[in-house]
């Protein structure tokens, strides 16, 4: 039965309008994490910067394979490798966009024989 008394001692507390300390430090913690967005975890500031001009190169060429893509970041003023283009194309999850055999789709002639 202490908790109910406890409980009710307490509960003018919780509907109190005496909020509004917490409600700022959750704007400003908000604005930190809104901050934080974009940001990779571990990785170096060149390599964030890096990725995004793969993010802005990918944007204007959908096509730009890891090949191409490490000439156009050199072009850029980017010290980037094949290699280290590929991988930083995964990291965003980015590939080239190119058609792709269709090795799947009959081209009708199996059917015309019903």
């Amino acid at each position: 039965m202490k908790w109910k008394k406890q409980l009710l001692e307490n509960l003018g507390g919780v509907f109190s309008r005496k909020q509004e300390p917490e409600v700022e430090e959750m704007k400003e913690l908000i604005d930190k994490l809104y901050k934080k967005i974009g940001e990779r975890v571990g990785l170096s500031e060149e390599d964030q910067r890096v990725l995004q001009e793969v993010d802005k190169i990918y944007l204007d060429f959908t096509s730009h394979g890891s090949r191409r893509m490490s000439r156009e970041l050199r072009r850029r003023g980017c010290r980037v490798g094949r290699l280290r283009a590929r991988s930083l194309m995964r990291l965003l999850g980015v590939e080239a966009i190119y058609p792709r055999k269709r090795l799947s789709i009959p081209d009708g002639w199996e059917r015309s024989g019903d």
